[in-house]
């Protein structure tokens, strides 16, 4: 019996060490960056203008032109944003003409044509085959109620999925585009990933404000600090670009997340998000 017993307490704890090594990988693969920023908060300008110069050329055949201005410091700039500002491809700044002859076969779509510049951006990544446990999963101390996603207590960690297929969607909880909910003060952690294999999209908390124009950032900026990550490229094969953001939602009222890439909010990137008084 005292065989039997040792052998079953053996197996629990050999169970309990892999769980804490399968957690600590996802946690791993899913490593946060500072918050507030861009596809790639720890984007260097020298690491912009590598990467550039490796993606742009092949880019530039399709539309004509070449990579010089878009390897400048000025346009490092102009595509990355800074916090709480957004890239001035995101709120029709005129620097936008000077990329217009870069489009190519992408037309206005400039979520696709930075979704593929920044494909291959250094950052953590996320395995394509865990996506739709991520979005599927509901964490500890959150409630669905009536498609909404409601947060109970005085902090919550969501994963927030940019999701292709009929329409476009922001899926946290297994829900697509619910309403979140959570009372003023609630510290809050967002796990945002782009798995779209063809798009750039981003994810911010901003003001409420008509979500039918194309350029939803020309009069917004984040509601809470650190409630912005600007962008991330396109999913690749078999992984997605993932940033993690924190802030507090500090004052009661109703606001909208949605993604700050031109277009995008209006194609269904949008929800509520409600902060309730204590």
């Amino acid at each position: 019996m005292s065989a039997r017993r040792a052998l079953i307490a053996a197996t629990v704890t050999l169970t309990l060490l892999l769980a804490l090594v399968v957690g600590f990988g996802l946690s791993n693969r899913l490593s946060t960056r500072p918050s507030g920023g861009h596809s790639s908060g720890l984007l260097s300008y020298d690491q912009y203008r590598s990467m550039v110069g490796e993606v742009a050329p092949g880019m530039m055949g399709e539309g004509g032109g070449d990579a010089t201005w878009l390897s400048r410091p000025s346009a490092y700039r102009w595509m990355m944003g800074t916090r709480e500002i957004a890239s001035g491809w995101m709120t029709g700044d005129r620097g936008l003409h000077r990329i217009r002859w870069m489009m190519g076969s992408y037309g206005d779509d400039m979520g696709a044509f930075v979704g593929r510049l920044f494909a291959d951006a250094p950052g953590p990544m996320a395995s394509r085959d865990q996506v739709p446990m991520l979005g599927a999963r509901v964490p500890i101390g959150v409630r669905i109620e009536h498609h909404r996603v409601v947060v109970l207590g005085s902090s919550a960690t969501l994963t927030v999925v940019a999701a292709t297929g009929r329409r476009d969607a922001f899926v946290i909880a297994g829900q697509g585009d619910p309403t979140v909910v959570m009372r003023a003060g609630t510290a809050l952690t967002v796990e945002f990933v782009n798995a779209d294999p063809d798009r750039a999209h981003g994810f911010i908390v901003a003001a409420p404000a008509s979500s039918r124009s194309r350029m939803p950032m020309m009069k917004r900026r984040p509601a809470f600090l650190g409630a912005d990550v600007w962008f991330l490229g396109r999913a690749g094969a078999t992984s997605a670009h993932v940033a993690t953001i924190r802030f507090v939602a500090t004052t009661p009222g109703t606001y909208r997340y949605l993604c700050p890439v031109p277009g995008h909010a209006r194609a269904g990137l949008d929800g509520s998000f409600l902060v309730t008084p204590v």
